[in-house]
């Protein structure tokens, strides 16, 4: 899943403005701090340990920014039951994703998505499904960005 997935080609398409970011990529502690402070009250707010439900499709949309550069996400469930389905994950911002029918398989609260061959350079820290408030909870680390990404995806109609 890509808040900023992509290979090295597409950074260089995104020219000077991302070099000025990468510059300014040190991590900053304080900065840093915040995020995991952000994070922790996230998570702690993802409650449920229940199934999605049941209507196909389902989708669930949001976006994450770091170093001023914004990602938005999809994710569609297309086919899920007893714990294992398959899903759509598409991104637009930065570097388009489009990884089609991907395996999904759900413990508690904790998802597991396959990306396989879609995306590199992409590591998936969370992803959650908290039933109780029925959002995704995300966090996604690209090796070119030295800062994770954290979003919540909310559900929205698939249309949408």
């Amino acid at each position: 899943m890509s808040l900023y997935c992509g290979h090295a080609f597409a950074l260089l398409l995104l020219g000077s403005n991302f070099a000025l970011a990468w510059e300014s990529a040190s991590v900053d502690p304080l900065r840093e701090a915040e995020r995991l402070e952000a994070l922790a009250e996230q998570l702690a707010e993802c409650n449920g340990t229940g199934e999605p439900p049941t209507t196909r499709p389902l989708c669930y949309k949001g976006k994450g920014s770091v170093l001023g550069l914004t990602e938005q996400l999809q994710i569609t469930v297309n086919s899920y039951a007893n714990g294992v389905g398959l899903v759509d994950v598409v991104g637009t911002g930065i570097v388009a994703l489009k990884c089609k029918d991907r395996p999904l398989v759900k413990n508690g609260q904790d998802l597991n998505v396959t990306l396989g061959h879609c995306v590199k350079n992409l590591e998936i820290k969370t992803l959650k499904y908290c039933s109780d408030t029925d959002n995704v909870m995300l966090t996604v680390r690209q090796q070119l960005v030295p800062i994770p990404v954290d979003a919540t995806l909310a559900r929205v109609n698939c249309s949408s």
